[in-house]
This record gives C-alpha cells, sequence and structure tokens, in this order.
C-alpha cells in the first residue's frame, strides 16, 4: 500500500488507472483481508456525529424566539390586570406551541 499523503494528490486530475497504483486498489475491489487491514487502520468511512440534545434542552430552545416572549409578556400583564381566563388561555397556547415544536 502506497504512503502518499492523500491531501498531496489531486484526485480530480488523475486518470482511473493512476488512482487505483496509488491507492493499491483494484478495479474489483480489495480481498477481504486487505478490507480488515484497512478497517483496523483507518476505521470506518463515517463522518463523526453529535448525539442529539436532550428533549429538555428542545423543550427550553422552544421558548427562545420574539414571538414567545411577548405572548409571555402578555399572560403577565393578563394575569396583573386580573384577567386569569386570558393569562390561562396564553400559558396553554404557549406550551401547546411548546410540545408540538418538541415532538416534531
Amino acid at each position: 500500500m502506497s504512503n502518499k499523503p492523500q491531501t498531496a494528490n489531486s484526485w480530480h486530475t488523475m486518470d482511473l488507472p493512476s488512482i487505483f497504483k496509488v491507492l493499491d486498489a483494484a478495479e474489483t475491489g480489495l480481498a477481504d483481508s486487505e478490507v480488515a487491514v484497512r478497517l483496523n487502520k483507518f476505521g470506518t468511512n463515517k463522518l463523526p456525529q453529535k448525539p442529539p440534545a436532550p428533549i429538555w434542552k428542545i423543550f427550553i430552545r422552544q421558548f427562545s424566539n420574539p414571538l414567545i416572549y411577548i405572548l409571555t409578556l402578555a399572560a403577565g400583564i393578563s394575569i396583573l390586570i386580573k384577567e386569569p381566563t386570558d393569562a390561562a388561555f396564553i400559558i396553554f397556547v404557549l406550551f401547546l406551541n411548546d410540545l408540538i415544536g418538541v415532538c416534531a
């Protein structure tokens, strides 16, 4: 197998036989033993993935929106002017929106 650094090659300018020669490969593929050696040396051909955010972070993130701030302020004002029905409805809508955002 060639030890040439891959970054030094301009792969898009090379013809196919040259690429096979540099990679020490063949058009028919690699032997199973060579696959095992390369997997052990280089690992799988996968990009690293970040784990998904925990559900509580997604829940909190749903509230970081200017429209949500305005609705929260409206709920607070409704409580201050003694309109608990309006405040309860606004809070219900906020949590329904959050539930939909978390589940979607």
